[in-house]
């Protein structure tokens, strides 16, 4: 009979540890579209803030797990390389917008980022984070923002609930092995 016990308490141990893992997170979502598409001059630059504090995501009482970016750059003409940069300093650079995508509904150059852990910490922070375009170098023409979309995982409260039950159970199970076995 006590083997029968042990035996369902570690399943219910790792059944909630093992779907607090797989357990569905919401999604956050924040989208800026620029229309027409915002120009980003050579030298100068454009900043924007994506704040998902406004969509159901509380900083200090929600965690994240993982966020996305995906900004989509247009072009007039010439030749443009141009740098994201992300407020932790997480940046990615490219070159040759596609011409003539300038105010199109489709079309242009897709950066995309995953955010590192430092981007990721300056997102969990208050629920925002700072994007900077710019040229890169003085030579390189502008080039235009259409839209920006970050996406952030964030996992339910239930499921934080659950992985802890499971943690609890498996220390309470440890820790009385542990004591049997002293005596």
């Amino acid at each position: 009979m006590n083997i029968l016990k042990k035996a369902l308490f570690s399943l219910v141990c790792v059944a909630a540890l093992g779907s607090s893992m797989t357990a569905n997170a919401f999604v956050v979502t924040d989208t800026i579209v620029k229309n027409p598409d915002q120009v980003v001059l050579p030298i100068i630059g454009y900043s924007y803030t994506h704040d998902i504090s406004d969509n159901s995501y509380t900083p200090g009482a929600n965690r994240l797990l993982s966020a996305v970016l995906n900004i989509r750059l247009t072009d007039f003409f010439l030749n443009e390389s141009y740098v994201v940069t992300l407020g932790s300093g997480q940046s990615q650079s490219g070159s040759n917008v596609p011409d003539f995508t300038v105010n199109q509904p489709t079309g242009g150059t897709f950066v995309h980022f995953d955010l590192n852990a430092a981007s990721l910490a300056d997102l969990a922070a208050d629920g925002k984070i700072n994007v900077f375009l710019q040229t890169n170098g003085i030579f390189s023409s502008s080039f235009f923002l259409a839209d920006s979309t970050l996406t952030a995982q964030v996992p339910e409260p239930l499921t934080i609930a659950l992985m802890g039950v499971g943690f609890l159970g498996i220390g309470a199970a440890r820790r009385k092995s542990f004591k049997k076995n002293i005596v």
